[in-house]
C-alpha cells in the first residue's frame, strides 16, 4: 500500500464478521475503508470498495455473524463479511443516513449525525435497517453516545456541541418515537472537551457519563450521572493530570474477568503513556473512578503519539484488549490484556513431531485449565517466510485430552510453513464459550530434515518478551499496567 494518500487509519469498529470466534476490526482512514480480518492471528488486510463516513458493528437480529453498518454518500446499508471477502458493495437501505457520522448503538437501535446538522435514528430489525426519524437544529456535535442517564432502564443520548454537554430522552421503546425533552445541560469549559460513557454491566452498578475538559492548565475528569446525584447534574471533579488529553475511550481492562464496568482510558499530547482510571465497582459516594491514575507505557508507540481507538477482546480469552491508532501514520497497534492469562496454563500438547508426506503427530495430556476443555487446533501455512499467511486455516477442528491425535493436512507440502495454533477451549453443544491462551508451533518438513522438532522455533503469543522467532519476525513489549502483551503493529 501507498501510505503517503491517507492521513492515518483510525479502527471505528469490531466485531465477528467472517469466521465464529474471529475477531475483526474495520478502519477507516478519510473516506476509505479497511477490513482487517482475525487481527489477533494474522495481518489480512482488505480495502473495501466504495467511500465512507463511518461503520459500526450490529449483531444479526436472526442470530448469525456480525453485520456492518456503513454510511456513505448515498445513505446506509448493512453489510456481511462474505460480501466484504468477496468485495460486493452492500445495498442502500436508508438514503436518510448519506454521510452520517457518530453511529452508535443502543440495543436494537441505532443513533447518528448527520451533514445536514440532524440528530438520527434507525433499528436493526430482522428484515433489515428501518429508519425512524431525524431530529433537525443541532449544528456542530462533535460525539453522541447512548447511556442510562436516570437508571430507569432506558437509554438516554448525550451529546456533545460547542455549548456543553447535553443529556436528552431517547427513543420511546413503546411507540418506537423520539420526542426527546433536555434531562441535564452543563457548559463546555474548553475546545478539547470530550465524553465517553463507562457502561454498567450488572444490577449493582450505573452507567456514568465522563466529561473530559480543562481548566488551570490541568485536564479534569467530570463524572456524572442522575442516580448518585439526587437528579441536580451537578458534577463532581477530580484533579487527572497536569498532561491534556487527546483521546478518550472505556473497557473493562484492570479487572476482567471479574468485573462488571467498565474503566476509563486516556491518551495524552505530551507522551506516548495512556492513563488508565479504573472504574470502582457498585454506587460510590465519592468518585467514579479511582483518584490515582495508573500509566501505560506502550513501548511499541516509539516517538509517535498513540490515540486509544477501541477496546474488545481480540483474542477470544475473556478479557478486554487495547487498539490503538498513531495519529499521522497508516498504521494501528494493540496490546493484548493478560488478565486472564496471568494464572491460565498452556495446552499440555506433546510429542509433536512431523508426519513426513502428510502432516504432524501429537499427544495431548489432561487439560490444566478446566476438567472439561477440548484442546483447539488450528493450521495455517505460508509457502515462504516472504509470503502471507494462509487466510483461512488448513486444518481446524476439536481434540480429546488425553490420547493421541494425528492430522493430514490437505494440499501439504514439504517446503511450505505452517504455524500451528494450539488452545483449550469449552464448548457447550458444540458452540465455544471459553478460550484459554494461544501456544503456536511452526514446523516445515524442510527445516526437519536438518533439525529435529525440539529445536524448531516454539512460541506462545500471550507470554510478554517471547515473540522474537525469525519465521514471525515479532517482538513484544514486557507487562504493562494491565500485563498486556503486545501485538503486530498492522501496517497494509
Amino acid at each position: 500500500w501507498d501510505a503517503t494518500q491517507w492521513s492515518s487509519i483510525v479502527p471505528r469498529t469490531a466485531g465477528t464478521f467472517y469466521n465464529l470466534g474471529d475477531v475483526d476490526v474495520i478502519a477507516l482512514c478519510d473516506d476509505e475503508l479497511f477490513f482487517l480480518e482475525a487481527v489477533a492471528k494474522h495481518d489480512i488486510v482488505r480495502q473495501l470498495p466504495g467511500n465512507y463516513s463511518d461503520a459500526l458493528a450490529l449483531p444479526d437480529p436472526n442470530g448469525g455473524l456480525d453485520l456492518l453498518m456503513v454510511a456513505g454518500p448515498s445513505g446506509a446499508a448493512l453489510w456481511t463479511g462474505q460480501q466484504m471477502v468477496l468485495g460486493n458493495p452492500p445495498l442502500v437501505a436508508l438514503p436518510q443516513w448519506a454521510n452520517a457520522t457518530l453511529l452508535r448503538r443502543s440495543g436494537s437501535y441505532v443513533y447518528g449525525y448527520s451533514s445536514n446538522n440532524e440528530l438520527l435514528l434507525a433499528k436493526n430489525t430482522p428484515s433489515g435497517l428501518v429508519h425512524i426519524t431525524a431530529l433537525a437544529n443541532y449544528p456542530l456535535v462533535s460525539d453522541i453516545h447512548p447511556m442510562d442517564w436516570d437508571t430507569d432502564g432506558e437509554d438516554e443520548l448525550v451529546f456533545l456541541d460547542p455549548t456543553g454537554v447535553h443529556v436528552i430522552s431517547g427513543v420511546d421503546p413503546a411507540t418506537e418515537t423520539w420526542n426527546p425533552t433536555t434531562s441535564m445541560s452543563l457548559p463546555r469549559y474548553s475546545a478539547n472537551d470530550m465524553i465517553a460513557v463507562s457502561r454498567a454491566h450488572d444490577e449493582e452498578t450505573s452507567d456514568v457519563l465522563a466529561h473530559y475538559t480543562e481548566a488551570g492548565g490541568t485536564g479534569w475528569i467530570l463524572a456524572s450521572n442522575s442516580g448518585i446525584l439526587s437528579g441536580l447534574g451537578i458534577p463532581e471533579t477530580q484533579s487527572l493530570l497536569g498532561a491534556y488529553a487527546t483521546h478518550m475511550a472505556v473497557g473493562d481492562v484492570l479487572t476482567a474477568p471479574t468485573g462488571a464496568t467498565e474503566d476509563l482510558l486516556l491518551s495524552h499530547s505530551v507522551n506516548p503513556d495512556v492513563t488508565v482510571l479504573s472504574r470502582l465497582d457498585g454506587e460510590p459516594s465519592t468518585f467514579w473512578f479511582t483518584a490515582d491514575p495508573c500509566r501505560y507505557d506502550l513501548s511499541d508507540a516509539d516517538a509517535f503519539l498513540p490515540s486509544v481507538a477501541l477496546t474488545v477482546d481480540l483474542d477470544g480469552d475473556g478479557d478486554t484488549d487495547s487498539v490503538f491508532s498513531r495519529p499521522g501514520r497508516f498504521e494501528f497497534f494493540y496490546e493484548l490484556n493478560q488478565a486472564i492469562e496471568r494464572d491460565a496454563q498452556n495446552p499440555a500438547i506433546n510429542d509433536l513431531m512431523i508426519n513426513p508426506g502428510s502432516g504432524i503427530d501429537f499427544t495431548i495430556d489432561a487439560p490444566n485449565n478446566d476438567p472439561s476443555a477440548e484442546i483447539e487446533i488450528e493450521i495455517y501455512s505460508q509457502a515462504s517466510l516472504t509470503t502471507p499467511l494462509s487466510e483461512q486455516p488448513d486444518w481446524e477442528d476439536y481434540y480429546l485430552p488425553n490420547a493421541s491425535h494425528s492430522i493430514s493436512i490437505p494440499s501439504y507440502s514439504k517446503f511450505n510453513i505452517y504455524q500451528v495454533h494450539v488452545r483449550e477451549v469449552v464448548r457447550t453443544g458444540g458452540v465455544v464459550q471459553h478460550r484459554y491462551p494461544v501456544q503456536v508451533f511452526y514446523f516445515t518438513e524442510d527445516l526437519a530434515k536438518r533439525a529435529p522438532v525440539a529445536d524448531l522455533p516454539q512460541v506462545d503469543p500471550e507470554s510478554p518478551a517471547t515473540l522474537n522467532c525469525p519465521i514471525c519476525g515479532n517482538a513484544t513489549a514486557g507487562p504493562g499496567i494491565f500485563n498486556g502483551s503486545t501485538g503486530r503493529t498492522v501496517n497494509p
